[in-house]
């Protein structure tokens, strides 16, 4: 899909694209990665020349997602996330994520619970 386009909210990815996505997971799996991370929080920025566009994982598409959550699933990989901190509704999505139910298995997850949203004074 290219960093360019995984940052314009307007793109979709086209089924090829995801399945290039899986690929690219699967072999980091088979290379000892743990599993992946998504980022909600619109604090997570881009920097260089893409400077202040948010990271990629929260322009992702729901059918991106569940692609790569069922490859993760399916490894027994985990998922680590930071959802938006600010509408937290994802936190949900995060919580039926990681649920077993009786068509498929449980999946490892880690997500951040608490961040101090004033700063440090």
């Amino acid at each position: 899909m290219g960093i360019q386009r995984s940052l314009d909210e307007k793109e979709k990815p086209s089924g090829v694209e995801i399945h290039q996505m899986t690929k690219i997971l699967e072999h980091a799996l088979d290379e000892g990665f743990v599993g992946i991370s998504m980022q909600h929080n619109p604090w997570d920025k881009m920097d260089g020349r893409h400077w202040s566009k948010l990271l990629p994982a929260a322009y992702a598409k729901r059918k991106e997602r569940n692609a790569l959550i069922k490859l993760v699933r399916e490894r027994g990989a985990h998922l680590q996330g930071v959802p938006n901190l600010i509408i937290r509704v994802i936190a949900l999505w995060y919580m039926a994520q990681s649920a077993a139910f009786f068509w498929r298995k449980k999946l490892k997850t880690s997500m951040v619970a608490m961040m101090d949203l004033k700063g440090y004074t």
